[in-house]
């Protein structure tokens, strides 16, 4: 899939969503999801995991406040910016393994702690946390 079927927003209660394994990158880079998102305000698990993902467009998640956990691994982010995460005010888990990160800035605006994973096998748990390599 390269974009969601509109039939989507009729899924308002949905609480998890796995999107992994389809091209999505354009459309999340572009903000051609927030409105399907919008519609899926009690999402708590959203997974896109290998979509093709370089960035991530300003207010994409706006809509998303009870999401917890956040999979992006696989993709080929190369920074990501904690003004796109801050408008996730539930995020617990943030999955960011197998990209091409060179500066990440989570540093949070909300009291929650994060779960920020760079690694299939190391989690580290941080209210705030800047790599840069």
């Amino acid at each position: 899939l390269s974009s969601l079927p509109h039939d989507l927003e009729n899924f308002n209660s949905l609480q998890e969503l796995h999107l992994g394994h389809n091209h999505l990158g354009a459309a999340l880079k572009e903000g051609r999801l927030r409105g399907l998102f919008h519609h899926l305000g009690l999402l708590q698990k959203l997974e896109l995991r290998d979509n093709g993902i370089t960035g991530v467009a300003p207010h994409q998640w706006d809509s998303l406040r009870h999401l917890t956990t956040l999979g992006l691994s696989d993709n080929d982010i190369q920074s990501l910016a904690s003004a796109s995460l801050n408008e996730l005010p539930s995020l617990a888990v943030l999955v960011l393994a197998d990209n091409r990160l060179r500066a990440v800035d989570v540093t949070s605006s909300h009291e929650l702690e994060h779960h920020v994973c760079m690694c299939p096998d190391i989690t580290v748990k941080v209210t705030s946390i800047i790599i840069t390599v």
